[in-house]
């Protein structure tokens, strides 16, 4: 009787630790497959160094051009020290050379925005 006793204490012992573990283990883990475009670094560099050549060569005949910043397929910002009423026209020049032939290689070319700040330099 005696041996009967223990045999089943030691069962519900062991019935309560399954139980337990069962409600507080993790979660059972599921496999996670991330989707994401392939993002080829060269590519994106190569687009930058055209975009910036063709920026220069458009803002050629402007007097001061200061930074020009590249965030890619984002936004082009260009500071320089020329007058606020010519950041239209500096503009229309940028676009011309993005909408370029010479750019048509140029993934999403259309996604640029165009900042033109104009700010006086101390001499």
């Amino acid at each position: 009787m005696k041996k009967r006793i223990i045999a089943v204490g030691a069962g519900a012992i062991l019935t309560t630790a399954i139980i337990v573990s069962t409600l507080y283990s993790d979660p059972p883990v599921e496999d996670v497959v991330l989707e994401h475009a392939e993002f080829d670094s060269q590519l994106a560099h190569q687009e930058m160094v055209s975009i910036s050549e063709a920026v220069m060569n458009a803002l050629a005949d402007y007097e001061i051009i200061g930074d020009i910043q590249i965030n890619y397929q984002e936004s082009i910002s260009i500071t320089t020290s020329e007058d606020q009423s010519i950041a239209e026209e500096m503009q229309n020049e940028i676009l011309q050379a993005l909408n370029s032939e010479g750019l048509s290689s140029v993934a999403n070319i259309n996604t640029y925005d165009i900042i033109i700040k104009s700010e006086v330099y101390e001499k």
